[in-house]
């Protein structure tokens, strides 16, 4: 890796791609962080033979993470990697001086001769017009084997996991392939989707319901019937956080957490909640 000593002068000029590299990739590391650590206001990140040693997350007042000592699975090994994945990249386009302080990055003096950057994570995103949130398009599963497009909210996860909303057609297949797997296994053991169609006033009209026969004839039996409401763009959450659904990137590997909205691998469109 280039050497950012300090003492190089800086010239003034900057290149808008590094720039814009840095910055996406503070962005994408105070997204993956904040899911944690919502009051994270910036990084402390230390270079050492190509690779991130060290990073740091600081609130206001004190450090809050960091990756070199145990977190009890505050971040989990993933969302950890995914972090350093996204400062090293922006790091390894070898950035200058003008660059770096262009966008906020400061490099820090140190006597280990290593290369250190202090950066300000960018203010959260603010929740689209009318406070609904911006979703997005993306492939999921919950079993690694049925894959199904939908549409997500990135900030809406437990645990990496996604809950998906899917259009009336996408919820029949996926009602199909419950059925068939109830035939296989009992439905003991399956969570079966049904939809119900009728006509009222010569208006057609779909009733969506998800039956978890596990609960019939026991303390849950009053939870056992769901009755899953569209939202207002007619499409249906399907088992939820429950479900485990998660998302899928183009090579079909699972994003377990997903990135939102702006770091997300598929290029999506974009809708409401």
């Amino acid at each position: 890796m280039a050497d950012h000593a300090p003492q190089n002068p800086p010239t003034g000029d900057t290149d808008p791609l590094v720039c814009t590299a840095l910055t996406e990739g503070a962005a994408e590391a105070g997204r993956l962080l904040r899911q944690v650590f919502p009051d994270a206001r910036a990084l402390c990140i230390a270079i050492e033979d190509g690779r991130v040693r060290l990073v740091s997350v600081v609130d206001s007042h004190r450090i809050v993470w960091t990756n070199d000592l145990p977190d009890g699975g505050q971040l989990g090994a993933a969302r950890v990697a995914q972090v350093e994945h996204a400062l090293l990249l922006a790091l390894l386009i070898d950035p200058s001086r003008a660059d770096l302080r262009a966008v906020d990055w400061t490099i820090l003096r140190n006597a280990q001769d290593v290369d250190a950057y202090a950066v300000a994570l960018p203010p959260a995103p603010e929740a689209a017009p009318g406070g609904k949130t911006p979703m997005v398009e993306a492939l999921v599963t919950c079993n690694g084997r049925d894959r199904y497009t939908g549409w997500i909210d990135p900030s809406d996860q437990k645990e990496g996991h996604v809950r998906p909303w899917f259009d009336l057609d996408t919820v029949r297949r996926i009602a199909d392939a419950t059925h068939a797997e109830a035939e296989e296994h009992g439905h003991g053991s399956v969570d079966t989707v049904h939809v119900l169609d009728g006509s009222v006033s010569g208006e057609d009209h779909a009733v969506v319901l998800v039956i978890v026969w596990m609960y019939l004839g026991g303390e849950h039996h009053q939870e056992a019937v769901r009755v899953v409401e569209a939202n207002e763009e007619g499409r249906y959450d399907i088992g939820g956080h429950d479900w485990q659904w998660y998302a899928l990137d183009d090579w079909l590997n699972p994003l377990i957490p997903y990135p939102t909205a702006e770091g997300a691998p598929r290029g999506p469109r974009q809708g409401t909640a």
